[in-house]
């Protein structure tokens, strides 16, 4: 059986995030304003490692882009430099207690100090699965799939956060005695606007324990699109969620000096939180305007620089 068995300490993060106001014009009245977050760089998720095997380790990261790059920037203790790559997995670095590993779009980059937990026995169970969506318009639901024996007092710790850095506990789902796939639910009622970050603290009777990758959850009610990140080499992603079911968004992109349209999209949405991927590695590089507008109105610009890496 696999464990992965890891402890994750957010350190510092520099990811070029800004807030812009931007007006929704239809001719020359101003109709309202539509606030649109940038967030250039996704935060690390969680890093694997095998206490026993020796496999890599693997740096996890929301919303992977072909154009990270993934690099450690110091270990305890020291050992030879590992070279950067572009798929966050490491060999080489057996014997390590903790190392800090950099996320990086060569513009900006986030810092994360993992402090791995080998000591102890295994936890007698494999995270196989685990989700969380929007539930009811306006709490989460977390989902998660466990398989394994837990002859032994299991529990699930549910934490959240509203930066990805300080959790905090919500509530304890113990584990079912027994052997197989078993399937588990929580619910959080107390969602806030913007972002939600979840995680699971799993801990045994014995103080054995290990934390599940961070799930996140965006809840903007009044339909502000986030967007990331900025600048792209491939990929633009927006994401909002939908009050209602169907519904569609139209998409259009325009070079910032000679105003000629370059990507025209029509995407569908579902009831609940949408992520739309706008690929713009074909574009030259540069700085360009992308216009959305949804079937109820509302609509919003942004800004965005396009390079090539």
């Amino acid at each position: 059986m696999y464990c992965f068995r890891f402890i994750v300490i957010y350190v510092y993060s520099i990811a070029c995030c800004g807030i812009l106001m931007l007006p929704q014009q239809a001719g020359a009245q101003v109709l309202s304003t539509t606030q649109v977050q940038v967030n250039a760089l996704p935060v690390i998720d969680s890093v694997s490692y095998n206490c026993t095997s020796g496999i890599p380790i693997q740096v996890h990261v929301s919303n992977h882009n072909a154009g990270y790059v993934y690099s450690i920037v110091n270990t305890t203790p020291a050992i030879a430099p590992v070279a950067d790559n572009t798929t966050g997995t490491f060999s080489g670095v057996a014997g390590i207690t903790s190392a800090v590993f950099r996320v990086s779009n060569n513009t900006c980059y986030t810092d994360t100090l993992v402090q791995f937990d080998c000591n102890g026995a295994p936890l007698p169970l494999d995270l196989l699965d685990f989700t969380v969506r929007l539930y009811q318009q306006d709490a989460a639901l977390l989902e998660w799939t466990a398989t394994g024996s837990t002859q032994t007092k299991v529990r699930y710790e549910v934490e959240r956060s509203y930066d990805g850095r300080t959790f905090h506990y919500l509530g304890t789902i113990h584990a079912t005695a027994g052997a197989g796939k078993q399937n588990y639910r929580y619910i959080d009622e107390r969602l806030a606007k913007g972002y939600n970050f979840y995680r699971l603290k799993i801990m045994d009777e014995d103080g054995s324990m290990m934390y599940s990758p961070v799930r996140m959850l965006i809840y903007k009610k009044e339909n502000a699109v986030v967007w990331y990140p900025n600048p792209a080499s491939r990929f633009i992603f927006l994401e909002l969620y939908q009050d209602e079911p169907g519904g569609t968004m139209d998409i259009s992109v325009f070079n910032v000096v000679s105003g000629i349209e370059r990507l025209k999209l029509n995407q569908k949405l579902v009831n609940g939180q949408n992520k739309i991927a706008v690929d713009v590695s074909t574009l030259s590089d540069g700085t360009y305007f992308m216009r959305y507008q949804l079937a109820n109105g509302d609509k919003g610009v942004i800004q965005f620089k396009k390079i090539t890496n």
